[in-house]
């Protein structure tokens, strides 16, 4: 269309075709002319007609071609006034998709834009965050690690990349679970949470848990693993610590009561015969009491280091106290008693803790599973009857159950329903032993000692109070006992000098019951005080020395007077002579009947009695059998005697009557 067009849109086209046409014209009007013309006029005629003619037929040529240029000149109009309106159309088009571009654009630039800022935040997230990514290929090689991965294991950058994670960083016992755990990866794309002990270049142990991702195509152009771990080291600490704390004693760190009674329970559940045993050490209260709690918290600790450099850690157990628990799977009467032996073996020598160096005890009870029980309360039962018929029998002695045993439980049952019966019917007695100067024999008072028949048979005193000591009836008995005490006291002539010893349990000088009865005794039965003294063992002191501090101090603004009794036998300390108000000290049995025998007893004896006088406590021999000994006694200066050489214990009325001649017998009555 555009080579049409400049053809028809040529002038020198239309100029050419008149020329041509007029000079054609001209020469053959202008010869024919002279062919016809006669004359000028007729010359001229032609002339005129022939002007004429050329015009009109000048006119008709221009009138044919513009009228044909006229007519391709509105065909031409008419295709560009519809190429104009095709051209409009496209433009309004063009110019819609042009906005339509425009805003395309500037959603892309934005959405560029969001892309950016979303790639730099996840720059940022990726070098910044606290979880540790590691990137690597199917051959486990490190194609890339953020900044948390380097300061958590040690390795710069250009030392991790490319190496082998597994080789370099994953635990040996761990490194068999990588191609299971890829396979599963490529399988399923993506992998759950799991953990992994990691080594840190310095070879310290991480734990480290893991969440995985496979990725098919990557900026390395393979198929990677993205993986994303946080470091569990210091919650797999806190957690150990929380274990231990739920499942260890926590001053010795051996196991406690839970995995103890698990532990029994599942062999319970196997039928797994074992044997159980318990270890209690003695008095570990007085070592508490007297050299302070954190001297019997190294006692303990010291006492779970050996047990432990003799027997397996898995088979020890205690929780919070002074017993100790053995688990052995062999029963056999030669195993318990190597076990026992062992035991022992423990604490053979010595032991030196702190500035202290002491030699412990313990008494031992055995259960055997499944003789002495089939379940677990069952055999604790049996374990604890076991227990404590050893420690009825004395320091360091070991029991083991036996159904006789069970029926002693029975009887102790019935012996403390005695005992309650005795102390509502006044069911005890009380007899008087006389105490003498030692110079003269001059009667100087009588001791207190209780005394009780059960079914008419008399029951031996000791055992008595240790068994009301340990059902708590003890206080009652005491209490019985100042009563009945303060009776005799009462029916003494009046005016009379006599002295009236009273014992007092450890139990009953620290309940904080004693001062308050004592009050009331007084207002009810007004004896003098000054004619009363309480003997309180060492035990008693130690066994809450704070409170036995208190107490004592009562007893002396009450008037009463006080009485270390069986001072030397148990943890002597000169603290307490200096601290507390005694008045007397006595000298135990055990060392009377060493007095003559044995020098060191005689060099004993002698201290106590000259730490008494430089103390201005006076001094009483017990157990005095021999006249040897009331000899030896008197030579080192001791004040006061009693013992079965002068009186043995006597009831009410034969100590009245012997208030008549207030001399001690010659020799010892009676054999």
């Amino acid at each position: 269309m555009d080579i049409a067009w400049s053809r028809y849109e040529n002038p020198w086209r239309i100029v050419g075709v008149y020329l041509v046409a007029g000079i054609l014209w001209i020469l053959f009007s202008d010869h024919l002319i002279n062919l016809l013309a006669v004359d000028h006029a007729v010359y001229m005629r032609f002339q005129s007609a022939k002007g004429g003619i050329f015009v009109a037929l000048t006119a008709f040529l221009l009138y044919i071609q513009v009228k044909k240029d006229y007519a391709r000149i509105a065909g031409l109009s008419r295709t560009v006034f519809s190429v104009n309106r095709e051209l409009t159309a496209y433009a309004e088009d063009i110019r819609s998709k042009d906005l339509e571009l425009q805003k395309k654009n500037a959603s892309l630039n934005q959405t560029l834009d969001a892309l950016t800022a979303q790639n730099q935040f996840i720059q940022e997230v990726y070098r910044n965050s606290n979880t540790i990514i590691m990137i690597w290929n199917e051959t486990g090689a490190i194609r890339d690690v953020n900044d948390a991965f380097q300061p958590l294991f040690g390795y710069p950058r250009d030392e991790i990349l490319g190496a082998k994670w597994a080789d370099l960083l994953l635990a040996d016992d761990e490194k068999e679970t990588l191609a299971e755990r890829l396979r599963r990866l490529q399988a399923e794309g993506v992998g759950g949470h799991l953990e992994n002990r990691m080594r840190h270049k310095s070879g310290e142990v991480l734990h480290i848990l893991w969440n995985e991702t496979f990725m098919r195509q990557s900026l390395w152009g393979e198929p990677v693993i993205v993986s994303f771990g946080i470091d569990l080291t210091s919650e797999k600490a806190k957690e150990k610590q929380i274990r231990n704390l739920a499942y260890r004693d926590p001053l010795t760190g051996l196991q406690n009561r839970i995995v103890f009674e698990d532990q029994i329970q599942t062999m319970l559940d196997t039928a797994t015969p074992f044997a159980v045993y318990a270890l209690d050490i003695d008095n570990f209260r007085t070592v508490n009491d007297l050299f302070g709690h954190r001297t019997g918290d190294l006692f303990l600790n010291e006492m779970a280091r050996r047990l432990t450099a003799h027997f397996i850690f898995s088979a020890l157990y205690t929780w919070g106290g002074d017993t100790f628990f053995l688990l052995d799977p062999h029963i056999g009467k030669a195993d318990l008693d190597r076990t026992v032996a062992t035991v022992f073996d423990a604490l053979e020598s010595t032991w030196e803790i702190g500035d202290l160096a002491y030699k412990p005890s313990l008494c031992i009870g055995i259960a055997v599973y499944p003789r002495d029980g089939s379940t677990l309360d069952e055999l604790l039962q049996s374990l604890d009857i076991a227990l404590n018929k050893a420690k009825s029998r004395g320091k360091g002695s070991v029991s083991r159950f036996e159904q006789t045993l069970l029926q002693e439980v029975f009887s102790r049952n019935q012996l403390e329903r005695s005992i309650e019966d005795a102390l509502e019917k006044d069911g005890f007695l009380l007899h008087y032993q006389p105490i003498y100067a030692m110079p003269d024999k001059k009667l100087h008072g009588f001791e207190a000692l209780l005394r009780w028949s059960l079914q008419g048979i008399p029951f031996q005193t000791g055992e008595l109070i240790s068994f009301a000591e340990e059902t708590q009836h003890i206080i009652d008995i005491d209490f019985w006992v100042i009563r009945h005490a303060f009776g005799f006291l009462q029916r003494l002539p009046a005016g009379s000098p006599l002295l009236l010893s009273i014992n007092l349990s450890a139990k009953t000088v620290v309940s904080g019951r004693l001062l308050p009865f004592l009050e009331t005794c007084l207002a009810a039965m007004p004896v003098k005080p000054g004619s009363v003294q309480f003997e309180i063992t060492e035990h008693s002191l130690i066994y809450d020395s704070q409170i036995s501090r208190a107490t004592m101090k009562g007893l002396k603004e009450l008037g009463f007077l006080i009485a270390l009794d069986d001072f030397g036998t148990q943890y002597s300390s000169l603290n307490y002579l200096v601290d507390m108000p005694f008045d007397t000290l006595k000298i135990d049995k055990s060392y009377v009947d060493k007095v003559l025998d044995h020098k060191r007893g005689e060099i004993i004896v002698a201290m106590i009695i000259n730490l008494g006088k430089q103390l201005d406590i006076a001094s009483v021999a017990e157990g005095i059998e021999q006249p040897d000994q009331w000899d030896k006694l008197l030579e080192l200066g001791c004040d006061l005697g009693q013992g079965y050489l002068l009186d043995r214990p006597m009831p009410e009325e034969e100590a009245l009557s012997l208030l008549v001649n207030r001399t001690a017998p010659e020799t010892k009555p009676g054999g």
